[in-house]
């Protein structure tokens, strides 16, 4: 039988690398890959996927390309002829084909591999050019039933996309494995739970102790793969009983990894920092577009620690991720997007807050996990304060658990009727807030510029001479300076310091901040519950807190701040629930947010991702988020670090060697990165004009050479850019308001 072993020495894949070496490596690797997360898959036509992949390098050309004496050939696509003269599937030879670029619809691949001119003479001929000891070859018979079969054949495609991502996850990663040098790939043994020992000396911790007891009691009593969900209040430890719960299923079903993906990039941080301290900080992989290796990793890392790095690899037992990747995991169409589909098999994934996906997508999204959960036997776990409704799963959260905890309401919650302009939001505040001065406190806005503007107004009612600290957060404050307000409001309330804090919904979910009273912009029901399980987090008052939700109005365009953000159905839904119930409090926001699920759901226009797969359109899925406005990235140059990166990263000779270096350094460079209005950008550099230069020749705000991106030095530090608040939108600005 013919292997690649038998194909000349001389002939390469990459420079020095012996293209039958590669080609015997790669499914090598996939091979102990499938076996790792027992991938249900036909191996032997895997095994010849990976043999043929790059079968297109044999061409004369190509080689001569490798020397430095030709331009660069296609090889994919004469690539995937070999794999289907051998395997008869135009599933995977569609995978070969697409290997350096990304899955395309049916459609396309039909117009492909039913064209009138794609001959199978013709292709035999390109075989045995390429390769005169090729022994196989495509019969017109076999390729004409293939035809038939794609213009004629199953319209419903979803076993194919599964077919698909599976095989193509499964080859990519192996050889993007074997270019990097990675010979063998070890087994994923989910680690030893490190039990966290706990005080119960005050009803609340013993509440929360007997919460986690019942739960991962519940949890026991699963033996099988499939959807659940744990419905918890904010504060009740989720984070904890969620991975205690995943660690006995894995271990249980012998499954190889636990995946944990949350919404947002801080509380990946807050919970992989959680995982590490229960199972070992070497078994967890921290995984979002920040993280980086360090320096010294970098130098010295291993091919394996570059691949997670380079191509987000999930190659440790845990990985911590966001709900973004998850998504992209799932279905993301390049290539290197689609790596991670197959650690999902036989794993536990669980996903927090899974609410914060657009609820356009739930329905969809709902129907694609209880088939992969079927079909890749995957145990999915939705663990929430506020229960969406995508998809049913099995409560573990046993009833009558949150009515036992040791108070009624942690926080009293007031909608205030009509809508307010938000110039009136000191005298809601003081009329509405009875700890206003006393208590620390939350005010959480809409937009940036609405933010920007009620944290004037909140120094301007505690005053100037007031020493407690007033704190700002937003996106448009670079994620570097962001870290460090939150790190500080955490020590503040560590020391029981009184603080106040003005946001953007980014403090929305699951950061561990706690006050005694908030304040909210109107926005989704399920927003504001989230922004309430803020107030009085760990009931350290003894007593309810308050929280109040108005509808506060742009005055120049007499248009509420929450239109510029939010869904007109999910508005009304909120406003109607919230007329209806004025005055509530923890024990009433099960039942209504249900109501506005419901509701929400029967108004939404739905995206139909099932109906997508279902039909073949598998390269336009909708992405999980949706961009707003055109922005452009505005670098701070708040330390010297960032000129460095940007000199290093330019300087930088471009190639295959350098590539992980340079993916480590684009990281680093993004905690000093903000989206900014492009409106915005362009006022700001014709306002600051060349009355702006430093060192006789460098604008304080320039373009990046090269780049579609902006550089601010330190020197705009107190002009475009505040240590207090971020981005400092130019005067007169009055462009579109974002988040």
């Amino acid at each position: 039988m013919w292997s690649p072993g038998s194909l000349p020495g001389d002939l390469e894949s990459h420079p020095g690398r012996p293209l039958k070496d590669h080609l015997m490596g790669t499914w090598k690797l996939a091979e102990c890959l499938s076996e790792r997360n027992r991938v249900p898959i036909d191996m032997e036509k895997l095994k010849w996927v990976c043999w043929t992949h790059d079968l297109g390098k044999a061409h004369c050309s190509f080689q001569k390309y490798l020397q430095g004496k030709g331009t660069k050939v296609r090889h994919a696509e004469p690539s995937a002829w070999f794999t289907l003269a051998v395997t008869n599937d135009l599933v995977c030879s569609e995978g070969v084909r697409r290997h350096h670029s990304s899955i395309c619809n049916y459609d396309e691949s039909k117009s492909y591999w039913a064209c009138d001119d794609f001959k199978a003479e013709n292709v035999n001929v390109s075989l045995k050019e390429i390769l005169p000891s090729w022994p196989f070859m495509l019969s017109e018979h076999k390729l004409q039933e293939l035809a038939f079969e794609l213009l004629l054949g199953e319209k419903n495609r979803l076993e194919d996309w599964l077919r698909f991502r599976t095989i193509y996850s499964l080859f990519i990663t192996s050889d993007r494995m074997d270019a990097m040098r990675i010979q063998k790939v070890e087994k994923s043994v989910i680690p030893q739970w490190k039990a966290k020992t706990f005080s119960v000396d005050t009803p609340m911790a013993g509440w929360r102790s007997e919460v986690r007891r019942l739960c991962v009691e519940a949890a026991d009593n699963v033996s099988l793969p499939g959807i659940y969900s744990l419905s918890l209040p904010t504060g009740s430890g989720k984070t904890l009983i969620g991975l205690e719960m995943a660690h006995n299923w894995a271990k249980k079903m012998k499954f190889s990894n636990i995946i944990y993906a949350l919404p947002f990039i801080s509380i990946v941080e807050q919970n992989a920092q959680v995982a590490s301290e229960v199972f070992g900080e070497d078994n967890v992989q921290e995984d979002h577009s920040l993280a980086y290796i360090s320096d010294t990793e970098t130098e010295n890392t291993t091919p394996e620690k570059r691949m997670q790095s380079f191509f987000r690899y999930w190659d440790s037992p845990v990985v911590v991720t966001t709900l973004v990747q998850l998504w992209t995991a799932i279905f993301g169409s390049s290539a290197n997007e689609s790596m991670n589909f197959h650690r999902l098999s036989n794993s536990v994934v669980i996903m927090d807050e899974p609410q914060a996906i657009r609820p356009q997508l739930w329905k969809g999204f709902g129907k694609v996990l209880s088939f992969l959960s079927k079909k890749l036997n995957i145990t999915f776990l939705l663990m929430t304060a506020t229960k969406p409704h995508i998809v049913e799963g099995k409560e573990l959260a046993p009833a009558g658990v949150v009515a036992k905890r040791p108070y009624k309401t942690r926080q009293e919650c007031r909608f205030l009727d009509g809508v307010h302009d938000i110039d009136s939001l000191p005298d809601l505040l003081e009329e509405n807030i009875s700890r206003l001065r006393e208590s620390s406190g939350l005010v959480v806005l809409n937009t940036k510029r609405s933010a920007l503007k009620a944290y004037d107004m909140l120094k301007g009612i505690l005053g100037q001479n007031d020493p407690d600290p007033i704190l700002f957060l937003s996106g448009w404050m670079t994620p570097k300076h962001r870290k460090e307000v939150l790190g500080k409001l955490i020590g503040l309330e560590k020391e029981g310091v009184k603080r106040y804090l003005v946001s953007t919904q980014v403090v929305e979910t699951g950061v561990d901040l706690d006050f005694q009273w908030v304040f909210r912009d109107l926005g989704p029901l399920d927003s504001i519950i989230q922004v309430a399980g803020r107030c009085n987090r760990h009931f350290s008052m003894g007593e309810p807190g308050e929280v109040v939700i108005a509808e506060l109005m742009d005055p120049e365009k007499g248009k509420s701040f929450s239109r510029y953000v939010y869904d007109d159905v999910l508005l009304l839904a909120s406003r109607e629930i919230l007329g209806k119930r004025p005055l509530f409090d923890e024990q009433d926001t099960v039942e209504m947010v249900d109501e506005y699920f419901s509701r929400i759901l029967d108004g939404l226009k739905p995206e139909h991702i099932w109906e997508d797969i279902e039909r073949g359109s598998w390269d336009t899925l909708p992405k999980l988020i949706e961009k707003r406005t055109k922005g452009v990235s505005l670098y701070v140059e708040l330390d010297e670090n960032l000129r460095n990166l940007l000199d290093e990263l330019s300087n930088m000779t471009r190639g295959f060697e350098n590539l992980d270096k340079a993916r480590n350094i684009a990281r680093k460079l993004q905690m000093y990165k903000i989206e900014v209005p492009a409106k915005s950008i362009e006022k700001w550099e014709q306002k600051l004009g060349s009355n702006f230069i430093i060192d006789g020749a460098h604008p304080v705000l320039c373009k990046l050479p090269g780049r579609d991106e902006w550089f601010l030095s330190k020197e705009g530090i107190g002009t475009v850019y505040s240590m207090e608040t971020g981005f400092i939108p130019p005067d007169g600005d009055s462009g579109d308001e974002f988040l």
